[in-house]
């Protein structure tokens, strides 16, 4: 994954451009622009293959001790919208034989908040919400992967558009068998634990023979080797093809051997629903709960 020393080529939409020849570098600004000419130009294509999706999948992640937790879950989602129906159980990793069952949960989001709910014994019980962003923004699912980094919960655009973003490579080059595009940047977001501001190094691959899906991304773990990176599988060729299997991990870039699974979804269903979806779906009160008294709907 680390910078490779050679020619750099872009294909852009006017013919051959040379950015950056002896290295792959170029100025912040040259690299945003470039990089936004082709990107701009695939993104509403995106947005309308890669939202509005109805789905349904299967996941994993090790928990110690020999076990994995598994989970299946099938909802709705959209930009600012999602609904996830979602049952576990904790099983031992070798057998998968069932050790702990968790109850039935529903997670949901809109524009004004967040929440989880269970069922109970006669109806839905809420068990936690709150707030949206102030950007009226949910916190991304994992399976927004084609157009948004969940990590840092802001699409791809947006994070190119962000003017604290510093760009720092482009380049062609191979990802799990695919010619990709590797964009390099240092990215500001709130950290998923401490929910403080930092500045992570992340790179993201973008496939443009498959319309500019993200076929993953890395993100560097602090300042030692460690990085995160997200794998996205898709099914079939062509442009837009539907998202198969997302797996993270984390890996060393001194240690070509190390890896450490962190988790993996893969759907059984991802299927386009067309137009936008209608908000009253994804509230409390669609569950017959009422809506929180702070929120203005």
């Amino acid at each position: 994954m680390g910078a490779m020393r050679r020619l750099y080529f872009w294909w852009g939409v006017g013919g051959l451009l040379l950015v950056g020849a002896d290295r792959g570098f170029g100025t912040d600004s040259d690299l945003r622009e470039l990089f936004l000419s082709e990107y701009r130009q695939a993104y509403d294509k995106l947005i309308q293959n890669y939202t509005s999706i109805e789905y349904s999948y299967r996941g994993e992640n090790p928990s110690g001790k020999g076990l994995v937790q598994m989970q299946e879950a099938e909802g709705k989602f959209d930009l600012n919208l999602y609904l996830l129906r979602s049952k576990g159980w904790v099983a031992k990793s070798d057998t998968r034989e069932m050790v702990r069952e968790y109850k039935p949960v529903i997670s949901g989001g809109n524009t004004k908040y967040a929440f989880e709910i269970i069922e109970g014994g006669k109806g839905y019980l809420l068990r936690n919400w709150e707030p949206a962003s102030p950007s009226g923004r949910v916190q991304f699912m994992p399976f927004i992967a084609p157009i948004a980094d969940q990590w840092t919960n802001r699409t791809y655009l947006e994070i190119a558009e962000d003017a604290e973003t510093k760009f720092l490579e482009m380049r062609d080059t191979e990802y799990r068998g695919r010619k990709v595009k590797q964009l390099t940047v240092v990215v500001s977001h709130l950290d998923v634990v401490t929910k403080k501001p930092t500045r992570t190094k992340s790179s993201y691959f973008f496939d443009p023979m498959r319309g500019w899906v993200c076929a993953g991304w890395t993100h560097d773990i602090g300042s030692g080797t460690r990085y995160l990176e997200s794998h996205h599988e898709y099914e079939g060729e062509g442009e837009y093809p539907p998202l198969k299997v997302i797996e993270v991990g984390e890996r060393d870039r001194q240690d070509s051997k190390y890896y450490e699974f962190r988790w993996r979804i893969e759907f059984t269903r991802f299927e386009r629903l067309g137009g936008k979806l209608d908000e009253s779906e994804f509230r409390l009160s669609a569950f017959g709960l009422p809506e929180p008294s702070s929120v203005a709907l």
